[in-house]
């Protein structure tokens, strides 16, 4: 006989449930059998786990424009993720991202020339942004930026946090180095912020 893979559902809210599961033969006329064999199993789910990927490096200082990227995962099976939450310093303000993405540039977001503490998403490859945006950081000081994931049956996982010093710019020209390499890293420096200078900034931090 062929073998069949059964989805057992766990009713959203609950962690556990005990599902009964029957079977019951059917002959060549259509006739079933009126007791059906019934066998419960109890299940229960897993939470699923999440943390910050810094395999490319951890920034400690950064501009109000920074990428950040995690792995969530849960042995239930990656499908079994719904969506990832991120926050800026209050867990109460956050974001619900869809479970596809694994990584976000965030951009500080401006008004009138004046950086706001928003930050527009822009989730894995994405050139246009989230339409949600993330609010609540703050600049010159450290932000405590938080992540978790949550699984179908909404199960959160733990909170996991990064700490980021976020300097405000001083006029509006932001120039972003991020070299993986230090090959010809200075002449390449050198070369633009000669040209910004050109421009009337100041470029600091390099």
């Amino acid at each position: 006989f062929p073998s069949h893979d059964i989805l057992l559902t766990i009713p959203f809210g609950s962690d556990t449930a005990n599902i009964k599961i029957f079977v019951r033969a059917i002959n060549q006329n259509g006739i079933a059998d009126p007791t059906p064999a019934g066998l419960t199993f109890p299940v229960r789910n897993t939470p699923p786990v999440i943390e910050f990927d810094f395999s490319a490096g951890q920034k400690i200082t950064s501009f109000p424009a920074f990428r950040l990227s995690w792995v969530p995962r849960d042995i239930d099976g990656e499908g079994d993720i719904s969506n990832i939450q991120i926050a800026f310093n209050d867990t109460n303000n956050l974001v619900s991202l869809p479970a596809n993405v694994t990584a976000t540039s965030f951009v500080g977001e401006r008004v009138n020339g004046t950086f706001t503490g928003s930050y527009q998403l822009f989730n894995n490859t994405q050139t246009l942004p989230f339409a949600q945006k993330a609010s609540g950081g703050v600049f010159n000081d450290t932000n405590t930026i938080y992540l978790r994931c949550v699984d179908r049956s909404g199960s959160p996982s733990q909170w996991v946090s990064t700490k980021l010093y976020i300097r405000r710019p001083q006029n509006g020209i932001l120039f972003i180095t991020d070299y993986v390499s230090n090959s010809n890293k200075n002449i390449t420096t050198n070369f633009y912020s000669n040209r910004i200078n050109n421009l009337g900034a100041i470029v600091t931090g390099k």
